[in-house]
Protein backbone atom coordinates (compact mmCIF):
# COMPACT_ATOMS: atom_id res chain seq x y z
CA UNK A 1 0.00 0.00 0.00
CA UNK A 2 1.20 3.08 -1.28
CA UNK A 3 0.14 6.38 0.23
CA UNK A 4 -2.93 4.92 1.74
CA UNK A 5 -4.17 3.07 -1.44
CA UNK A 6 -4.05 -0.44 -2.71
CA UNK A 7 -1.62 -1.46 -5.37
CA UNK A 8 -2.94 -3.16 -7.89
CA UNK A 9 -6.93 -2.69 -7.86
CA UNK A 10 -9.38 0.07 -8.85
CA UNK A 11 -11.15 2.09 -6.13
CA UNK A 12 -14.53 0.66 -6.22
CA UNK A 13 -17.39 3.17 -7.80
CA UNK A 14 -19.80 4.71 -5.58
CA UNK A 15 -22.41 2.50 -4.13
CA UNK A 16 -21.13 -1.04 -4.80
CA UNK A 17 -18.98 -2.26 -1.85
CA UNK A 18 -15.57 -2.66 -2.21
CA UNK A 19 -12.77 -4.84 -0.22
CA UNK A 20 -13.84 -4.04 3.30
CA UNK A 21 -17.54 -2.41 3.29
CA UNK A 22 -20.94 -3.62 2.57
CA UNK A 23 -23.74 -2.74 0.06
CA UNK A 24 -25.73 -0.12 0.87
CA UNK A 25 -29.02 -1.15 -0.19
CA UNK A 26 -31.80 1.39 -0.86
CA UNK A 27 -35.36 0.18 -0.30
CA UNK A 28 -37.30 0.23 -3.48
CA UNK A 29 -39.77 2.98 -4.15
CA UNK A 30 -42.89 2.48 -5.78
CA UNK A 31 -43.19 5.07 -8.80
CA UNK A 32 -46.40 7.09 -8.51
CA UNK A 33 -47.66 6.53 -12.30
CA UNK A 34 -46.66 2.97 -12.05
CA UNK A 35 -49.58 0.80 -13.73
CA UNK A 36 -50.91 -2.42 -12.04
CA UNK A 37 -50.87 -5.98 -12.93
CA UNK A 38 -53.47 -6.78 -15.56
CA UNK A 39 -55.88 -9.34 -15.19
CA UNK A 40 -57.39 -11.30 -17.82
CA UNK A 41 -60.84 -11.00 -17.92
CA UNK A 42 -61.39 -14.42 -19.33
CA UNK A 43 -59.18 -16.51 -17.79
CA UNK A 44 -57.64 -14.80 -14.99
CA UNK A 45 -54.21 -14.68 -15.88
CA UNK A 46 -52.32 -12.28 -14.09
CA UNK A 47 -50.15 -10.54 -16.94
CA UNK A 48 -47.96 -7.24 -17.04
CA UNK A 49 -49.80 -3.99 -17.66
CA UNK A 50 -48.36 -3.65 -20.75
CA UNK A 51 -50.10 -7.25 -22.22
CA UNK A 52 -52.02 -6.18 -25.17
CA UNK A 53 -53.48 -9.76 -25.23
CA UNK A 54 -53.63 -12.92 -22.86
CA UNK A 55 -50.22 -15.24 -23.27
CA UNK A 56 -52.97 -18.00 -22.34
CA UNK A 57 -56.00 -17.69 -24.12
CA UNK A 58 -55.63 -14.84 -26.75
CA UNK A 59 -58.09 -12.52 -25.13
CA UNK A 60 -57.62 -9.25 -26.60
CA UNK A 61 -56.74 -6.36 -23.30
CA UNK A 62 -57.17 -2.69 -22.79
CA UNK A 63 -53.36 -1.61 -22.43
CA UNK A 64 -52.56 -0.39 -18.92
CA UNK A 65 -56.37 -0.75 -17.67
CA UNK A 66 -56.99 -3.92 -15.64
CA UNK A 67 -60.19 -5.25 -16.36
CA UNK A 68 -60.74 -6.66 -12.75
CA UNK A 69 -61.27 -3.17 -11.90
CA UNK A 70 -64.17 -2.15 -13.94
CA UNK A 71 -67.54 -2.79 -13.53
CA UNK A 72 -69.92 -4.98 -15.06
CA UNK A 73 -71.97 -3.60 -17.90
CA UNK A 74 -74.96 -5.16 -16.09
CA UNK A 75 -74.42 -2.66 -13.30
CA UNK A 76 -74.06 -0.12 -14.98
CA UNK A 77 -76.91 -0.23 -17.39
CA UNK A 78 -79.17 -0.71 -14.25
CA UNK A 79 -77.44 2.68 -12.43
CA UNK A 80 -79.13 4.46 -16.17
CA UNK A 81 -82.06 2.73 -16.36
CA UNK A 82 -82.79 3.67 -12.34
CA UNK A 83 -81.25 7.33 -12.35
CA UNK A 84 -83.78 7.59 -15.65
CA UNK A 85 -87.22 6.14 -14.09
CA UNK A 86 -86.26 7.79 -10.59
CA UNK A 87 -86.00 11.44 -13.00
CA UNK A 88 -89.16 10.52 -14.29
CA UNK A 89 -91.18 9.84 -10.86
CA UNK A 90 -89.61 12.91 -9.26
CA UNK A 91 -91.11 15.19 -12.47
CA UNK A 92 -94.19 13.32 -11.91
CA UNK A 93 -94.39 14.55 -8.25
CA UNK A 94 -92.95 17.90 -9.49
CA UNK A 95 -95.46 18.59 -11.16
CA UNK A 96 -98.47 17.51 -8.82
CA UNK A 97 -96.28 19.22 -6.21
CA UNK A 98 -96.56 22.27 -8.05
CA UNK A 99 -100.36 22.42 -8.71
CA UNK A 100 -99.67 22.35 -12.78
CA UNK A 101 -101.98 19.10 -12.91
CA UNK A 102 -104.38 18.74 -10.22
CA UNK A 103 -104.27 14.97 -8.04
CA UNK A 104 -108.00 15.27 -7.96
CA UNK A 105 -108.00 14.87 -11.64
CA UNK A 106 -105.81 11.54 -10.86
CA UNK A 107 -108.49 10.56 -8.20
CA UNK A 108 -111.42 12.50 -7.33
CA UNK A 109 -111.49 11.17 -3.42
CA UNK A 110 -107.90 13.15 -2.56
CA UNK A 111 -107.85 16.13 -0.66
CA UNK A 112 -105.18 18.26 -2.65
CA UNK A 113 -104.03 20.39 0.09
CA UNK A 114 -102.74 16.91 1.64
CA UNK A 115 -101.06 16.27 -1.87
CA UNK A 116 -99.07 18.68 -2.33
CA UNK A 117 -96.40 18.38 0.20
CA UNK A 118 -95.72 14.80 0.09
CA UNK A 119 -95.74 15.29 -3.58
CA UNK A 120 -92.57 17.24 -3.30
CA UNK A 121 -91.14 15.10 -0.46
CA UNK A 122 -91.30 12.42 -3.16
CA UNK A 123 -90.26 14.31 -5.63
CA UNK A 124 -87.11 15.60 -3.84
CA UNK A 125 -86.37 12.46 -2.79
CA UNK A 126 -86.60 11.02 -6.13
CA UNK A 127 -84.63 13.74 -7.81
CA UNK A 128 -81.65 13.00 -4.83
CA UNK A 129 -81.51 9.44 -5.65
CA UNK A 130 -81.59 10.27 -9.37
CA UNK A 131 -78.72 12.49 -8.94
CA UNK A 132 -77.27 9.65 -6.95
CA UNK A 133 -77.48 6.99 -9.51
CA UNK A 134 -75.78 9.31 -12.16
CA UNK A 135 -72.91 10.01 -10.11
CA UNK A 136 -72.43 6.85 -9.49
CA UNK A 137 -72.39 5.74 -12.91
CA UNK A 138 -69.91 8.00 -14.15
CA UNK A 139 -67.53 7.50 -10.99
CA UNK A 140 -67.42 3.75 -12.13
CA UNK A 141 -66.89 4.73 -15.60
CA UNK A 142 -64.33 7.22 -14.81
CA UNK A 143 -62.77 4.29 -12.76
CA UNK A 144 -62.63 7.17 -9.55
CA UNK A 145 -61.06 5.94 -6.23
CA UNK A 146 -64.57 6.72 -4.42
CA UNK A 147 -66.63 5.46 -7.21
CA UNK A 148 -66.81 1.50 -5.44
CA UNK A 149 -67.75 3.24 -2.09
CA UNK A 150 -70.31 5.77 -3.53
CA UNK A 151 -72.12 2.51 -5.53
CA UNK A 152 -71.98 0.82 -2.36
CA UNK A 153 -74.12 3.04 -0.90
CA UNK A 154 -76.64 3.00 -3.85
CA UNK A 155 -76.98 -0.54 -3.58
CA UNK A 156 -78.00 -0.22 -0.08
CA UNK A 157 -80.59 1.56 -1.03
CA UNK A 158 -82.02 -0.29 -3.46
CA UNK A 159 -81.47 -3.43 -0.78
CA UNK A 160 -84.18 -1.36 1.94
CA UNK A 161 -86.60 -2.00 -0.53
CA UNK A 162 -88.28 -5.50 -0.95
CA UNK A 163 -87.92 -5.22 -5.15
CA UNK A 164 -84.37 -4.08 -4.70
CA UNK A 165 -83.14 -6.21 -2.47
CA UNK A 166 -81.86 -8.65 -5.32
CA UNK A 167 -80.38 -6.02 -7.40
CA UNK A 168 -79.16 -4.45 -4.48
CA UNK A 169 -76.99 -7.66 -3.28
CA UNK A 170 -76.08 -8.92 -6.41
CA UNK A 171 -74.25 -5.28 -7.20
CA UNK A 172 -72.55 -5.20 -4.02
CA UNK A 173 -71.03 -9.00 -4.40
CA UNK A 174 -70.24 -7.21 -8.19
CA UNK A 175 -68.21 -3.99 -6.96
CA UNK A 176 -66.66 -6.42 -3.89
CA UNK A 177 -65.76 -9.92 -4.55
CA UNK A 178 -62.21 -10.50 -5.65
CA UNK A 179 -62.04 -10.99 -9.50
CA UNK A 180 -59.50 -11.88 -11.86
CA UNK A 181 -58.21 -15.31 -10.03
CA UNK A 182 -55.55 -17.01 -12.05
CA UNK A 183 -56.55 -20.69 -12.04
CA UNK A 184 -53.90 -23.09 -10.61
CA UNK A 185 -52.13 -20.35 -8.14
CA UNK A 186 -51.71 -19.71 -4.63
CA UNK A 187 -52.76 -17.09 -2.08
CA UNK A 188 -51.22 -13.31 -2.54
CA UNK A 189 -50.88 -13.68 -6.15
CA UNK A 190 -54.26 -14.51 -7.14
CA UNK A 191 -56.09 -11.55 -5.35
CA UNK A 192 -53.26 -8.99 -6.78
Amino acid sequence: MQDGRQTGSLPSPPGRAGPGRRAARRPRRRRPGKLQQVTCPRCGLALPPVARFCARCGAPLAPGVAPATMAPVWLLALLWVGGAGLLWIAGFYAVLAAGLVSPGAIDPSVDASQVRPTAGLVAACAGSLSLAHGAAALGLMGQRSWARTFTTLVCVVWALTCVGLPAGLLGINALWRPRGRARGAGGAQAFR
